[in-house]
């Protein structure tokens, strides 16, 4: 037993697999797919993803489902149903936004659905109940039956009045919502309490502590599809709990962004104040040459007001993520272009007091992409791009191969080329990566590597107690074979 510990702690200690670029894999098919969600659904550590059908601008019967991430047994993703799209299941329509959260806590990953078109003002909210061990049928319980004049797309869990329970936020075309959770979400007759945001509020949301208090605010962008306001803002909204009743403040940020789409927020000064980040939705703009990603300074602890700045002004984005992707430590921006058939991410750096941003084109050529997301699929520590593919009515992942700075403790002592690492590294892709325990180590390993460079960097006497703890368990690994 000693032995085998011995050779997994040191199996670890090998740096990723380096390789320029992206590579495309399938996760599944699903009807006309426009949002996605990634998350450890099932609590295996692997995430999996899950998406509904939208079906496009006309209303249409919704096939939810969620795919397992069995890359480390199959290779591949396996597609479970959450709610069919047949005449005889009820179908929901129109499936727009999704979220993974324990609605009823009782410890499984539930799932919630808005539902919605652009052209058919009719949406509703859903969530599903996950089946015990996730075999079975899910229970689709309404947070909001559809009714006319309003349709429901991105939504986010957020406790908004801090009572253990979750709750939700959603953006409309005829405004945002807090739907506030129960506590008693699986009761058949129960209501959920909800709160309007404000008459200027739209369809798209997220969440981020925009003034640094410890307390997640809701960012919103409205498109100016639907009046009162049809040319389009920018805003975020405090959420104030006082025991335990729920209001929001609203701040503007951009009172006439024409068709601003997307948000999402990180700091790139580094005061600690996120900036603001939107997208056009240029296919609904008056002007047919509106394109262009922007950020908005966060005024934080100056006061003032919230400055607008460009990322890329020729960009038709329509859906955006935050992520260091290429692991220098510090975070980058993915963006899908739904209308330009393009997935570019785009890094920043601060020259002469300004930011100057480089895109670099992950796909120039992709049928329709919609929802984006970065998160690590294979486990091996990058971020990869996690995308919905409408016209090819796909669910696709792209494998990060970008170069990682390498803090790897034993390619720092023994060298890229040594035949040990190279044996190692061997080991780690075909023994360690294909176990949940293997790949948990892993992810140990590069997690404390900086440390352990660090460390062998600054002191000689540990530096050499290091080497020779590797001779020593590599001759294990030459007795085991």
């Amino acid at each position: 037993m000693k032995r085998l510990c011995m050779l997994g702690i040191f199996l670890l200690s090998l740096s990723p697999v380096e390789a320029v670029g992206w590579q495309r894999h399938s996760i599944g098919d699903i009807v006309y797919p426009v949002y996605l969600i990634v998350d450890d659904l099932d609590g295996d550590t692997d995430l999996d993803v899950a998406a509904g059908s939208e079906g496009g601008p006309n209303p249409v019967d919704s096939e939810v489902a969620w795919f397992e991430n069995d890359l480390d047994k199959s290779g591949a993703f396996t597609k479970r149903i959450i709610s069919p799209a047949t005449p005889t299941s009820e179908a929901i329509q129109n499936a727009e936004g999704l979220a993974s959260v324990d609605v009823d806590k009782d410890g499984q990953k539930d799932i919630a659905v808005a539902t919605g078109t652009m052209s058919n003002q009719y949406g509703g909210l859903y969530w599903f109940k996950s089946p015990e061990n996730f075999q079975g049928d899910w229970i689709r319980y309404p947070i909001y039956e559809p009714a006319s004049g309003n349709s429901f797309f991105k939504l986010y869990p957020i406790d908004a009045n801090n009572d253990g329970w979750s709750d939700f936020v959603i953006g409309g075309d005829a405004g945002a919502y807090l739907f506030i959770n129960p506590t008693n979400p699986s009761n058949p007759t129960t209501t959920w309490d909800q709160l309007f945001l404000h008459e200027y509020s739209g369809p798209s949301v997220n969440l981020a502590d925009v003034d640094k208090d410890g307390v997640m605010d809701i960012l919103n962008t409205n498109t100016g599809v639907v009046p009162p306001e049809d040319f389009g803002n920018v805003s975020w909204f405090k959420i104030n709990n006082v025991g335990g009743e729920v209001s929001v403040e609203r701040t503007v940020i951009d009172a006439a962004l024409e068709k601003a789409f997307d948000i999402n927020a990180m700091d790139i000064n580094g005061d600690g104040y996120p900036e603001i980040f939107v997208s056009i939705f240029n296919v609904l703009a008056r002007n047919p040459d509106l394109n262009g990603i922007y950020w908005y300074k966060n005024p934080g602890s100056e006061g003032g007001g919230w400055t607008k700045h460009v990322v890329n002004p020729d960009f038709s984005a329509s859906d955006m993520y935050i992520g260091d992707i290429n692991g220098d430590g510090q975070d980058d921006l993915v963006a899908s272009g739904l209308f330009i058939r393009k997935i570019s991410w785009f890094e920043y750096k601060w020259e002469g007091g300004t930011v100057e941003w480089t895109e670099h084109v992950v796909d120039p050529d992709v049928a329709l992409p919609g929802d984006i997301s970065l998160n690590d699929i294979d486990v091996d520590e990058d971020l990869d791009i996690v995308v919905t593919v409408l016209e090819d009515d796909e669910l696709v992942w792209y494998e990060n191969e970008i170069p990682r700075p390498s803090v790897c403790p034993i390619e720092f002592l023994l060298g890229e080329d040594s035949e040990k690492t190279q044996l190692l590294r061997y080991i780690r892709d075909e023994v360690l990566s294909k176990t949940k325990s293997g790949r948990e180590l892993i992810r140990l390993y590069y997690q404390w590597s900086p440390v352990i460079v660090e460390a062998v960097e600054e002191d000689e006497e540990f530096k050499e107690a290091v080497k020779a703890l590797i001779d020593g368990v590599f001759g294990l690994v030459e007795e085991a074979e």
